[in-house]
């Protein structure tokens, strides 16, 4: 831990001494792209208005660009004159090119200067956030397709501009990005974001109309579920920003557009959020897509109207918004839902706590393996503290007060410094949670009675000072409250005035203090949901279905409104053959609201195992929306399978699948670069190509189980693949291939599946 802190401070170091030698900020972008994608490639021309924003008084004699390491930079002008250019590869980040500007004259302080850079972009491997292929174009402002200044890895804050983009493609793709759409191949953005391009076979856009109206951008082909969805979604997301304008004064967009993506899971920019497919599958919304939604759309806010600069920037952008999500599910769906949803928060840092491997909220980056799990949980979980000290009503104040910054930019240190005006005390706060790491393990003693009340002796056997609250609970059943001042490493005592016996104590009920270790928190001493459910998944398992339910009832006797428990609780009773107890329990999780992606795949698994087991049609049904909430769970898979099969409604193909399945497989036996780049889509695959010809099989046959049209390009083909390697072993597994459609028939476009043993 000490060496990562010590490595953290010599990269942060090093970094803002760059941002010190970078006067420049980006004013705006002006894009243009002649988009090819069959040559997998791009030519781009960027201009970047620059700003001189010094504080100190210089004239800027360069800059040094940032850009995806796949550009090959052709030529530069500043202000039309023709610029001496060095671009190699950034020595500490190995996705990004540098490129040194010297200008032809210096850039005196507030003074402006035009960069227009031409360059291709050949995308050789496509990921998630980088591709251009037929019918999938993804390139989104993360893969740095578009020269920037300041990497988001700086403690300065993200090149957020306006922008333009004109896009020409030579195969009559559909284009979108962000902004208004000018034509069907240009668009303007006027708030602060920057550039992104979604490229392929998509519908004309259909608009769900409301207080802000909704654009959806679908394939084509894709389920009718899609508009009940979309209109679904419209709804959901206008009450999430009338509560942004209600609390915070935030006028909401007048369009947002939303875009869907077969490589992409959830993704917002400006005013544009791009979802998974999956999602428009489905026929319900889940509670991993509200939460997006309730914390992406206040970025129209934060990084749309105002500019996050400075250390700690990006705990405004993610950690903030978190915190307002938390906020949104109590108001609309109550307090129960407001409760579990930042029990989620503890329950998904829990394990980082434990590991001792987290880095402080302030310096932690999107560099870093941990940021989503830090910045998206233990960063709401401390602004709920501060609400509690603070109380809403003044913190909501203080957040309306950073908003009104008249210079339209927004500063971690200023939100800071304006909670600790109201509040002297969360200076030591912000001091331990936010800019060190604080690793408390809290431990209370048995309550002893006293002339004066109960008392209890407590203990922080870790590190962090703590304004902890305490429970205790009468033999009565009344609940008394204590807040504790409980020092780094130190001892406490809590006193409750009660002449009543105390049955039960516990330090921090609601697990808002992220801890090394939570089963010492109770007397009498019970172990954590968080091991509760550990357990209970290890007896499950295993099929000890008894010891799973014994842990699970002892759970949820904490945590009631724990959908993912109760669900693990449903999965046990069918387990013990307890059916009707199963189905009761089935109801009372779906008045919870709404549930997780986790609930849903195995709550409906659950049914459709009870309606084939006794030979009803809807078992397909139930399948179908388990593999559409989780695709990736094989069983769920094979399920869906043997229902299909027992109602006869399992489709194999027709024979072009059938064809190309053949001639895959005789693509792989021959196992060389020509033969596959004539059946796979390389760079959505370059790693299995390069796998197979490194070790080509003795033997490759397909057996095709399911096929499932996704859009009208694109199809899902459920195979049991049977392998003889080069080491002569046989192996034998499930995969699922996406086949896309292209001038000249199948080509193998993905491998979402391959579990070959």
């Amino acid at each position: 831990m000490v060496f990562r802190l010590f490595l953290l401070f010599i990269i942060l170091s090093t970094s803002y001494l760059t941002v010190l030698a970078q006067d420049f900020d980006i004013q705006r972008y002006d894009v243009a792209v002649q988009l090819k994608p069959s040559a997998n490639t791009a030519q781009i021309q960027a201009k970047l208005a620059l700003k001189n924003v010094t504080t100190q008084g210089r004239s800027g004699q360069f800059v040094t660009l940032r850009v995806n390491k796949r550009a090959k930079v052709q030529s530069i002008q500043v202000d039309s004159t023709e610029a001496t250019i060095k671009q190699k590869d950034d020595e500490r980040l190995p996705e990004l090119s540098t490129i040194s500007i010297d200008f032809p004259k210096a850039v005196p302080p507030s003074g402006s200067a035009s960069i227009t850079i031409n360059y291709s972009l050949e995308v050789k491997e496509s990921t998630a956030i980088t591709s251009i292929a037929p019918g999938d174009t993804v390139l989104l402002p993360d893969s740095f397709w578009v020269p920037i200044v300041h990497t988001p890895y700086l403690p300065y804050g993200p090149d957020y501009a306006p922008f333009s983009l004109t896009v020409n493609s030579s195969e009559n793709e559909k284009v979108f990005s962000d902004g208004n759409r000018r034509s069907s191949e240009s668009f303007d953005q006027t708030q602060l974001c920057q550039p992104l391009l979604i490229a392929g076979n998509f519908e004309e856009p259909f608009e769900v109309k409301g207080s802000t109206t909704f654009e959806f951008v679908i394939p084509k082909g894709i389920p009718a579920t899609a508009k009940g969805q979309a209109e679904a979604l419209a709804a959901e997301a206008n009450k999430i920003l009338d509560f942004y304008k209600q609390f915070l004064a935030i006028s909401p967009p007048e369009k947002i557009r939303v875009i869907a993506s077969s490589r992409v899971g959830s993704y917002a920019s400006g005013t544009t959020l791009l979802l998974s497919e999956d999602f428009f599958r489905r026929d319900a919304l889940d509670l991993e897509t509200i939460e997006f939604l309730a914390r992406s759309l206040l970025r129209t806010k934060i990084g749309g109207e105002l500019l996050p600069r400075g250390r700690g920037w990006n705990v405004l952008q993610d950690a903030l918004p978190a915190y307002f999500a938390g906020i949104y599910f109590e108001k609309v769906y109550g307090e129960m839902a407001g409760r579990e949803f930042f029990a989620r928060r503890a329950r998904a840092y829990a394990p980082l706590a434990a590991s001792r491997n987290d880095e402080p909220l302030v310096f932690i980056s999107t560099l870093d393996n941990q940021y989503t799990t830090s910045m998206f949980n233990k960063g709401p979980l401390m602004f709920r503290i501060i609400e509690i000290r603070l109380g809403r009503d003044k913190l909501l104040a203080t957040i309306k007060q950073l908003f009104n910054n008249p210079n339209k930019q927004i500063r971690y240190e200023d939100l800071k410094k304006l909670f600790i005006t109201a509040d002297k005390t969360l200076d030591s706060f912000f001091d331990q949670w936010f800019d060190k790491i604080s690793e408390p393990d809290f431990i209370i003693g048995v309550p002893a009675q006293t002339e004066s009340g109960w008392k209890c002796a407590l203990r922080n056997l870790g590190t962090g000072d703590t304004l902890v609250p305490v429970l205790a609970v009468t033999e009565k059943g009344e609940k008394l409250n204590e807040l504790v001042l409980l020092p780094s490493q130190g001892r406490a005592e809590v006193l409750f005035k009660t002449s009543n016996k105390i049955n039960s104590v516990e330090v921090d009920p609601d697990k808002f203090y992220p801890q090394t270790n939570y089963d010492n928190d109770t007397r009498p001493q019970l172990s954590s949901t968080f091991t509760l459910f550990r357990d209970a998944n290890v007896h499950f398992n295993k099929k000890e279905f008894s010891e799973a339910e014994t842990k699970l009832k002892e759970a949820l006797a904490k945590e009631p409104a724990n959908a993912v428990l109760r669900t693990l609780y449903v999965r046990t009773l069918a387990g013990n053959n307890r059916l009707p107890e199963a189905k009761k329990e089935i109801e009372e999780i779906k008045k919870l609201g709404p549930l997780p992606l986790y609930s849903i795949t195995w709550l409906n698994f659950t049914l459709g195992e009870a309606s084939l087991s006794t030979g009803q049609s809807d078992s397909v049904d139930y399948f179908r929306r388990a593999v559409s909430a989780s695709k990736d769970v094989i069983i769920a898979r094979q399920k869906l399978i043997e229902a299909e099969r027992a109602t006869s409604k399992l489709s194999t193909g027709d024979d072009s699948v059938k064809n190309f399945i053949g001639q895959l497989d005789r693509a792989i036996k021959e196992g060389t670069y020509p033969a596959l780049e004539q059946v796979v889509i390389r760079p959505n695959l370059n790693k299995f190509v390069r796998g197979i010809v490194a070790n080509k099989p003795d033997n490759w046959s397909t057996q095709i189980l399911r096929v499932e049209n996704l859009t009208a390009d694109r199809v899902s083909v459920d195979v049991l693949i049977n392998v003889v390697g080069i080491d002569k072993r046989e192996q034998q597994g499930n995969g699922l291939m996406v086949l896309r459609r292209s001038q000249n028939g199948w080509l193998l476009a993905d491998l979402q599946l391959f579990n070959i043993q």
